[in-house]
């Protein structure tokens, strides 16, 4: 079995890779130079060339511009030289053919994970911790602790290298490190060690949960990943929200726990037509089951007519007021029509298509949906969220005629006029 070693030169890597090495695995030693140290960068890319030919380890070494990485994303120096790595790792081990890359956390690595989430507000997932194994990678010392490791490296007479960035308060693992858990410690003996137990059993409850949320799965999801959620509702009661968190989570990695309660709230209240997302990836709740939609120009349309407002509760209120009652304002998520002329159309609710024109009330001519976007600034996910209301086209091939950009502007088609004997006053309720 060959297996990849994160060899940084600090104790916590030589003592896993000289572990792994004497146990007899096949290791492959990975080496990244951030090259951010200056000449200690390149002490220690030297310190690993000299430790791998001693213990007759084959040795793979990657230099990497952090800077054009935070410049090209937009990552703190953590975050850069954090997907650096684990982009280089998953690089080599298709690669070479590694069947694991060990990394070289500790249980007082475990800790400091557990406080940087319980401070971030996480839930199980963030304090229950690392595990031993996660797909790729493998944490072979995360039950061992620094004491430990630096007795064994004193035992086999190997040495290692300090990164003196791990003497600076300026990262806030290394605030926890030097300065909190000592504190801690001197207080509560033994406290790292009772939080590293903890961990444990807050481990063992969340691969419960999850085998459970594995079994309910199929019960709830259907073959196009559409989930019952009515269904749901009626057999977990207030548990609901948290057990479709849960289901989406495995398909959908940004789908949270807000959006799980308010999908939940939503479907509880009736509301059928409205659609939600969740980072970058669009579902419409459909009477009852909460639907993916294709990010296509051809997305999914919802079709109503404007005498039947039940047919899209939740997405728009619908009054119908005397002329007399008719006071438009500036709120971008209302809009007025002639109601008798609009109440003669079947209408679409739909999102925005390639070549959509609006013609704007109070202008002349038309614009591209494409240029008012790009001149309210909308980002490309306000983009995916926004949804027009629309005269689908006719018989003779015509296009759309778009009616109203909720938040955005409305048409100067069917307006008020001093001829109107009634209006509709139609309120946007998805302000996203």
């Amino acid at each position: 079995m060959r297996i990849g070693v994160a060899l940084s030169g600090g104790a916590d890597s030589v003592a896993l890779l000289a572990v792994l090495v004497e146990l007899g695995f096949e290791c492959e030693a990975l080496h990244c130079n951030f090259q951010l140290r200056g000449q200690e960068s390149e002490r220690d890319e030297a310190f690993v060339r000299s430790l791998c030919a001693a213990l007759r380890c084959t040795l793979r070494t990657v230099r990497f511009d952090v800077e054009a990485r935070m410049s090209e994303r937009g990552e703190s120096v953590e975050m850069a030289c954090r997907s650096l790595r684990y982009e280089w790792f998953e690089e080599m081990a298709s690669l070479h053919g590694l069947c694991y890359v060990a990394v070289a956390h500790h249980m007082e690595d475990n800790v400091e994970t557990f406080f940087l989430n319980l401070l971030r507000g996480s839930g199980l997932d963030g304090v229950a911790g690392m595990r031993f194994r996660r797909g790729l990678y493998i944490r072979p010392l995360l039950g061992c602790t620094r004491p430990e490791i630096e007795a064994y490296l004193e035992r086999r007479g190997l040495g290692f290298v300090t990164d003196s960035t791990n003497m600076s308060d300026d990262f806030r693992r290394n605030r926890l490190r030097n300065r909190v858990i000592p504190v801690l410690e001197e207080h509560f003996a033994g406290a790292a060690g009772a939080i590293a137990r903890s961990q444990g059993y807050l481990l063992d409850d969340l691969m419960l949960l999850e085998s459970l949320v594995d079994r309910e799965i199929g019960n709830y999801m259907r073959s196009d990943g559409g989930v019952a959620v009515a269904e749901m509702l009626a057999d977990f009661g207030a548990c609901a929200p948290h057990m479709l968190f849960r289901m989406m989570r495995k398909r959908h990695v940004g789908f949270s726990a807000s959006l799980a309660a308010e999908v939940a709230r939503s479907c509880k209240e009736g509301c059928s037509g409205k659609f939600f997302n969740a980072g970058g990836q669009s579902f419409l709740l459909d009477r009852g089951f909460l639907l993916p939609v294709e990010e296509t120009d051809e997305m999914v349309e919802v079709h109503i007519r404007l005498a039947t407002p039940d047919t899209f509760a939740g997405i728009m209120s619908v009054e119908l007021l005397p002329r007399d009652k008719f006071s438009p304002s500036r709120n971008p998520y209302e809009a007025w029509f002639d109601a008798d002329a609009v109440a003669q159309h079947d209408l679409v609710i739909r999102p925005p298509r390639r070549g959509d024109r609006l013609s704007p009330f109070g202008m002349k001519g038309s614009r591209l949906l494409s240029d008012i976007f790009r001149d309210a600034k909308l980002s490309a996910s306000d983009k995916k969220l926004v949804r027009v209301l629309a005269l689908p086209r006719g018989e003779d091939g015509a296009e759309d005629t778009i009616l109203w950009i909720p938040g955005l502007r409305a048409s100067r088609h069917f307006p008020v006029t001093d001829h109107t004997r009634s209006v509709l006053r139609l309120t946007w309720l998805q302000k996203n």
